[in-house]
């Protein structure tokens, strides 16, 4: 009885060995974002290149009904399964050094841009950087697109991690920025009349990228 049950033990744990080791997923990217006026799901989805009906899963949302002041989770729709090679193997995590900044800084998605501003009341594209980096990683920056590339390690924007800095110049003059939250998506102040936002880096075509030294 105690050899069959032995048996029955190191099968079972044998199988689960199995599936652990041959499958898996890769995470995505997800973002909290607080419903307000004039949004939509539809609205959502285009802003944040997804779906509706990912949003919708994500969110365990019957019917396309959203409410001022709802706080929804926006993943990124580009998670796909890890491939398996037969064997395990293990790697450690990476962590960008300033992912915390970026995560801080979404919290200010929806908040006014004011020219000059670098508070909670309103921000301009060097002010939210500038801002984010004093009060998450204690790191002092200019309040200026240009200084910021300037005391910044330039690299290429197909390497930029969570926390990096994003430039778009012209004509040799750096005219904006914004902070990565991944290699896919940046968190910006973009311009007057609009509000603090999360976009596409394919979609805008940022010049070239620094991190922080």
């Amino acid at each position: 009885m105690k050899n069959k049950l032995g048996k029955l033990v190191f099968a079972c744990v044998a199988t689960l060995i199995t599936i652990v080791a041959t499958s898996g997923i890769v995470s995505a990217d997800s973002t909290s974002v607080q419903v307000v006026k004039g949004d939509t799901l539809t609205s959502l989805a285009k802003k944040y290149n997804v779906t509706v009906s990912a949003i919708k899963s994500e969110n365990n949302l019957n019917s396309d009904v959203i409410k001022i002041g709802q706080t929804l989770v926006i993943g990124d729709d580009s998670a796909t399964p890890a491939t398996s090679t037969g064997t395990t193997t293990v790697t450690p995590a990476t962590t960008a050094p300033y992912q915390g900044v970026a995560e801080y800084a979404q919290r200010f998605i929806g908040t006014h841009y004011v020219w000059g501003g670098m508070s909670p009341r309103g921000f301009d594209c060097s002010g939210l950087v500038a801002y984010s980096f004093a009060h998450k990683a204690g790191v002092k920056l200019p309040h200026s697109s240009a200084r910021q590339a300037a005391v910044t390690k330039r690299i290429a924007v197909a390497n930029v991690k969570a926390g990096d800095l994003l430039f778009w110049s012209s004509n040799g003059r750096v005219y904006h920025v914004g902070l990565a939250i991944s290699n896919k998506k940046f968190v910006q102040a973009p311009e007057a009349g609009k509000r603090v936002e999360i976009s596409s880096i394919a979609k805008w075509h940022p010049s070239f990228a620094g991190r922080v030294k």
